[in-house]
Protein backbone atom coordinates (compact mmCIF):
# COMPACT_ATOMS: atom_id res chain seq x y z
CA UNK A 1 0.00 0.00 0.00
CA UNK A 2 2.79 2.23 0.87
CA UNK A 3 4.51 1.46 -2.44
CA UNK A 4 1.30 1.88 -4.54
CA UNK A 5 0.71 5.17 -2.30
CA UNK A 6 4.11 6.48 -3.26
CA UNK A 7 3.59 5.51 -6.90
CA UNK A 8 0.67 7.49 -7.14
CA UNK A 9 1.99 10.56 -5.57
CA UNK A 10 5.11 10.61 -7.93
CA UNK A 11 3.12 10.34 -11.39
CA UNK A 12 1.59 13.12 -10.95
CA UNK A 13 4.75 14.85 -9.89
CA UNK A 14 6.79 13.53 -13.54
CA UNK A 15 3.91 15.28 -15.28
CA UNK A 16 4.58 18.61 -13.34
CA UNK A 17 7.61 18.52 -14.22
CA UNK A 18 8.38 17.01 -18.40
CA UNK A 19 5.07 20.04 -18.60
CA UNK A 20 7.32 22.84 -16.67
CA UNK A 21 10.60 21.66 -18.83
CA UNK A 22 8.20 21.41 -21.97
CA UNK A 23 6.86 24.97 -21.13
CA UNK A 24 10.71 26.24 -20.28
CA UNK A 25 12.01 25.48 -23.85
CA UNK A 26 9.21 26.62 -26.01
CA UNK A 27 9.27 30.08 -24.15
CA UNK A 28 13.36 30.28 -24.79
CA UNK A 29 13.00 29.43 -28.40
CA UNK A 30 10.04 32.32 -28.52
CA UNK A 31 12.70 34.65 -26.94
CA UNK A 32 15.46 33.83 -29.47
CA UNK A 33 12.76 33.76 -32.14
CA UNK A 34 11.81 37.22 -30.97
CA UNK A 35 15.58 38.20 -30.81
CA UNK A 36 16.37 37.33 -34.24
CA UNK A 37 13.64 39.04 -35.71
CA UNK A 38 14.51 42.08 -33.97
CA UNK A 39 17.93 41.94 -35.23
CA UNK A 40 16.82 41.19 -38.71
CA UNK A 41 14.67 44.19 -38.57
CA UNK A 42 17.10 46.46 -37.62
CA UNK A 43 20.18 45.18 -39.50
CA UNK A 44 18.60 43.56 -42.63
CA UNK A 45 21.90 42.80 -44.00
CA UNK A 46 23.58 40.91 -41.15
CA UNK A 47 21.91 37.37 -41.88
CA UNK A 48 23.15 37.65 -45.90
CA UNK A 49 26.12 39.01 -44.94
CA UNK A 50 26.83 36.14 -42.60
CA UNK A 51 26.17 33.77 -44.81
CA UNK A 52 28.73 35.51 -47.72
CA UNK A 53 31.78 35.53 -44.85
CA UNK A 54 30.56 31.47 -43.94
CA UNK A 55 30.66 30.59 -47.64
CA UNK A 56 33.92 32.31 -48.16
CA UNK A 57 36.76 28.95 -48.54
CA UNK A 58 39.95 29.71 -46.86
CA UNK A 59 41.85 30.39 -50.28
CA UNK A 60 40.02 33.13 -50.53
CA UNK A 61 39.74 34.55 -47.26
CA UNK A 62 43.90 34.21 -47.40
CA UNK A 63 44.66 35.70 -50.76
CA UNK A 64 46.26 38.88 -50.75
CA UNK A 65 44.80 42.02 -51.43
CA UNK A 66 45.96 44.73 -53.02
CA UNK A 67 45.02 48.70 -53.46
CA UNK A 68 48.11 49.96 -55.25
CA UNK A 69 47.41 51.68 -58.91
CA UNK A 70 48.95 49.93 -62.01
CA UNK A 71 49.74 53.41 -63.51
CA UNK A 72 52.09 54.27 -60.77
CA UNK A 73 55.78 54.37 -62.26
CA UNK A 74 58.73 54.18 -59.49
CA UNK A 75 61.03 55.63 -61.47
CA UNK A 76 58.89 58.58 -61.91
CA UNK A 77 58.91 59.33 -58.08
CA UNK A 78 61.44 62.11 -56.90
CA UNK A 79 63.15 62.97 -53.26
CA UNK A 80 62.43 66.54 -52.62
CA UNK A 81 65.22 68.12 -50.97
CA UNK A 82 67.03 64.85 -51.68
CA UNK A 83 65.62 63.46 -48.43
CA UNK A 84 64.53 59.45 -47.56
CA UNK A 85 61.43 60.05 -45.36
CA UNK A 86 59.99 56.88 -44.07
CA UNK A 87 56.87 56.77 -41.47
CA UNK A 88 55.65 53.51 -39.92
CA UNK A 89 53.06 52.59 -38.13
CA UNK A 90 52.13 49.77 -36.02
CA UNK A 91 48.38 48.19 -36.15
CA UNK A 92 47.25 45.26 -34.39
CA UNK A 93 50.45 43.25 -34.63
CA UNK A 94 50.27 39.59 -32.26
CA UNK A 95 46.56 40.22 -31.98
CA UNK A 96 44.86 39.46 -35.25
CA UNK A 97 41.71 37.85 -34.07
CA UNK A 98 40.48 40.44 -31.36
CA UNK A 99 37.69 41.84 -33.47
CA UNK A 100 36.07 44.73 -31.29
CA UNK A 101 39.62 46.06 -30.58
CA UNK A 102 40.65 45.87 -34.45
CA UNK A 103 37.14 47.21 -35.09
CA UNK A 104 37.61 50.42 -32.89
CA UNK A 105 41.56 50.87 -33.81
CA UNK A 106 40.38 51.04 -37.68
CA UNK A 107 37.96 53.90 -36.66
CA UNK A 108 40.60 55.90 -34.59
CA UNK A 109 43.08 55.15 -37.83
CA UNK A 110 39.85 56.18 -40.34
CA UNK A 111 39.01 59.34 -38.68
CA UNK A 112 42.05 60.68 -37.24
CA UNK A 113 45.49 59.63 -38.56
CA UNK A 114 44.81 59.17 -41.88
CA UNK A 115 43.28 62.40 -42.72
CA UNK A 116 46.16 63.98 -41.66
CA UNK A 117 48.67 61.77 -43.24
CA UNK A 118 46.78 62.70 -46.28
CA UNK A 119 46.49 66.30 -45.59
CA UNK A 120 50.36 66.75 -45.79
CA UNK A 121 51.72 69.67 -47.61
CA UNK A 122 54.31 67.37 -48.98
CA UNK A 123 53.59 63.61 -50.17
CA UNK A 124 57.19 62.95 -50.83
CA UNK A 125 57.33 59.99 -47.79
CA UNK A 126 57.29 56.56 -47.91
CA UNK A 127 54.14 55.57 -44.98
CA UNK A 128 54.19 51.71 -44.02
CA UNK A 129 52.03 49.92 -41.99
CA UNK A 130 52.96 46.93 -40.48
CA UNK A 131 50.00 44.59 -39.62
CA UNK A 132 49.37 41.12 -38.27
CA UNK A 133 50.01 38.21 -41.21
CA UNK A 134 47.13 36.59 -39.99
CA UNK A 135 44.72 39.26 -39.26
CA UNK A 136 41.07 38.28 -39.27
CA UNK A 137 39.95 38.91 -43.00
CA UNK A 138 37.34 41.37 -41.91
CA UNK A 139 39.79 43.66 -40.27
CA UNK A 140 41.90 43.27 -43.08
CA UNK A 141 38.95 44.06 -45.43
CA UNK A 142 38.21 46.76 -44.22
CA UNK A 143 41.76 48.42 -43.29
CA UNK A 144 42.38 47.72 -47.19
CA UNK A 145 39.27 50.24 -47.82
CA UNK A 146 39.71 52.88 -45.18
CA UNK A 147 43.29 52.93 -46.89
CA UNK A 148 42.18 53.59 -50.59
CA UNK A 149 44.72 53.47 -53.31
CA UNK A 150 47.96 55.15 -52.76
CA UNK A 151 51.52 54.00 -54.09
CA UNK A 152 53.47 55.25 -51.07
CA UNK A 153 50.85 54.24 -48.39
CA UNK A 154 52.07 50.53 -47.88
CA UNK A 155 50.04 47.61 -45.60
CA UNK A 156 52.58 45.10 -44.92
CA UNK A 157 51.77 41.67 -43.08
CA UNK A 158 54.76 41.36 -40.67
CA UNK A 159 55.20 41.44 -36.96
CA UNK A 160 58.94 42.75 -37.22
CA UNK A 161 59.89 46.25 -36.48
CA UNK A 162 63.25 46.80 -38.09
CA UNK A 163 64.80 50.16 -36.97
CA UNK A 164 67.36 52.27 -39.31
CA UNK A 165 65.48 52.49 -42.79
CA UNK A 166 69.33 52.45 -44.15
CA UNK A 167 70.40 48.86 -42.91
CA UNK A 168 70.10 45.78 -45.01
CA UNK A 169 67.48 44.75 -42.65
CA UNK A 170 65.02 47.46 -43.83
CA UNK A 171 63.08 45.72 -46.00
CA UNK A 172 62.89 42.67 -43.79
CA UNK A 173 58.89 41.84 -46.28
CA UNK A 174 58.87 40.76 -49.17
CA UNK A 175 56.60 41.74 -51.97
CA UNK A 176 53.86 38.85 -51.01
CA UNK A 177 53.55 40.68 -47.71
CA UNK A 178 52.78 43.75 -49.86
CA UNK A 179 48.68 43.93 -48.93
CA UNK A 180 48.70 47.50 -50.60
CA UNK A 181 50.68 49.73 -52.18
CA UNK A 182 53.60 49.40 -54.68
CA UNK A 183 56.69 47.31 -53.00
CA UNK A 184 58.82 48.33 -56.10
CA UNK A 185 58.81 51.65 -54.18
CA UNK A 186 59.62 50.63 -51.24
CA UNK A 187 62.98 49.26 -52.34
CA UNK A 188 63.38 52.39 -54.42
CA UNK A 189 63.34 54.17 -51.48
CA UNK A 190 65.47 51.91 -49.49
CA UNK A 191 68.34 52.28 -52.31
CA UNK A 192 67.84 56.13 -52.59
CA UNK A 193 68.42 56.05 -48.76
CA UNK A 194 71.97 54.69 -48.84
CA UNK A 195 72.78 58.21 -50.43
CA UNK A 196 70.61 60.80 -49.49
CA UNK A 197 69.64 61.48 -46.26
CA UNK A 198 67.40 59.73 -43.97
CA UNK A 199 64.42 60.42 -41.81
CA UNK A 200 62.61 58.22 -40.35
CA UNK A 201 59.41 58.92 -38.28
CA UNK A 202 57.14 56.73 -35.75
CA UNK A 203 53.19 57.57 -35.96
CA UNK A 204 50.85 55.32 -33.90
CA UNK A 205 47.60 54.85 -35.01
CA UNK A 206 45.45 57.17 -33.27
CA UNK A 207 47.30 59.55 -33.59
CA UNK A 208 48.10 62.63 -36.04
CA UNK A 209 50.81 65.20 -37.78
CA UNK A 210 50.43 68.62 -38.48
CA UNK A 211 49.82 69.70 -41.62
CA UNK A 212 53.33 70.84 -42.61
CA UNK A 213 55.04 68.23 -40.82
CA UNK A 214 56.82 66.48 -43.53
CA UNK A 215 57.47 69.48 -45.37
CA UNK A 216 59.11 70.96 -42.51
CA UNK A 217 61.07 68.66 -41.01
CA UNK A 218 62.35 67.80 -44.56
CA UNK A 219 62.88 71.32 -45.03
CA UNK A 220 65.26 71.32 -41.61
CA UNK A 221 66.39 68.24 -42.10
CA UNK A 222 68.38 69.57 -45.09
CA UNK A 223 69.30 72.79 -43.38
CA UNK A 224 71.13 71.21 -40.49
CA UNK A 225 72.22 67.70 -41.59
CA UNK A 226 73.17 68.18 -45.35
CA UNK A 227 76.79 69.12 -45.43
CA UNK A 228 76.98 70.07 -48.64
CA UNK A 229 74.19 73.07 -47.50
CA UNK A 230 76.79 75.90 -47.07
CA UNK A 231 73.98 78.51 -47.13
CA UNK A 232 73.01 77.40 -43.87
CA UNK A 233 74.95 78.74 -40.45
CA UNK A 234 75.71 76.01 -38.96
CA UNK A 235 79.51 75.26 -37.82
CA UNK A 236 79.48 71.41 -37.38
CA UNK A 237 77.32 69.36 -38.97
CA UNK A 238 75.82 66.62 -36.81
CA UNK A 239 75.45 62.88 -38.06
CA UNK A 240 71.67 62.70 -36.72
CA UNK A 241 69.54 64.31 -35.04
CA UNK A 242 65.93 63.89 -32.78
CA UNK A 243 62.62 66.10 -33.95
CA UNK A 244 60.73 67.00 -30.79
CA UNK A 245 57.41 68.29 -30.24
CA UNK A 246 56.44 71.32 -28.19
CA UNK A 247 53.01 70.84 -27.88
CA UNK A 248 50.28 68.52 -28.57
CA UNK A 249 46.24 68.39 -28.94
CA UNK A 250 44.66 65.27 -27.06
CA UNK A 251 41.85 63.63 -28.37
CA UNK A 252 39.30 64.77 -25.95
CA UNK A 253 35.11 64.82 -26.14
CA UNK A 254 34.79 68.29 -26.70
CA UNK A 255 37.06 71.12 -28.22
CA UNK A 256 40.34 71.58 -26.71
CA UNK A 257 40.04 75.22 -27.33
CA UNK A 258 37.41 75.72 -25.20
CA UNK A 259 39.56 75.13 -22.35
CA UNK A 260 41.38 78.11 -20.48
CA UNK A 261 44.68 78.22 -18.49
CA UNK A 262 45.68 80.86 -15.92
CA UNK A 263 48.71 82.50 -18.56
CA UNK A 264 47.26 81.91 -21.85
CA UNK A 265 43.74 81.97 -22.84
Amino acid sequence: KRRQRKQGWNKPARCNAISYFTLFVLCGYAYVSYQMYISLRNHPTDLSSRQVMQNQTQSEQEKPLSSSSSSFVVEDWEFDHDVVHVIQTRLMQSQPNLINLGLARLEFLRIFCLPTVMKQTSQNFLWIIRTDPALDYRLKTKLLEILGSHPNYLLVASNTNHEGWRGHNALEFRENDVWAGSYDLAVHFHKAAQTRLVLETRLDADDGLHDYFVENTQREARVYLDSSNKAAEVTAKPKWMVWCAYGHLEWQHSSPWSYKNNTNE
